[in-house]
């Protein structure tokens, strides 16, 4: 499996992918494949219902932090007030990231 999107385009071009993409490709390869490799093996034998709880699990997480957790107890001891300090934000800022890549390989 290809993990970065040069490789993927160097795949999809066939011989002709000499050059940049097909030495990032190759680069990748030797440096994701080995860690990455076992764990894709792992993971192919899981149904995509397994996939789709992660991603309800994810989603469940947003609403959690979004809409039930108090703002005062998510940022006790909080000497700033603003919009942007709030962590509720920085929460749901960081675990899309994580939506992307679940929604990406499905």
């Amino acid at each position: 499996m290809h993990f970065v999107m040069c490789s993927l385009a160097a795949a999809e071009e066939g011989a002709a992918a000499t050059g940049f993409y097909a030495r990032m490709g190759a680069f990748t390869d030797k440096l994701f494949l080995p860690l990455f490799g076992p764990i894709n093996t792992m993971l192919a034998h899981f149904d995509s219902w397994a996939q789709w709880i992660a991603v309800c699990y994810f989603i469940g997480a947003w609403v959690w932090v979004a809409f039930i957790l108090q703002k005062e107890y998510v940022n006790l001891s909080c000497p700033y007030k603003t919009g942007l300090a709030d962590l509720r934000i920085w929460t749901l800022v960081a675990m899309t990231p994580t939506m992307f890549v679940y929604i990406y390989f499905n």
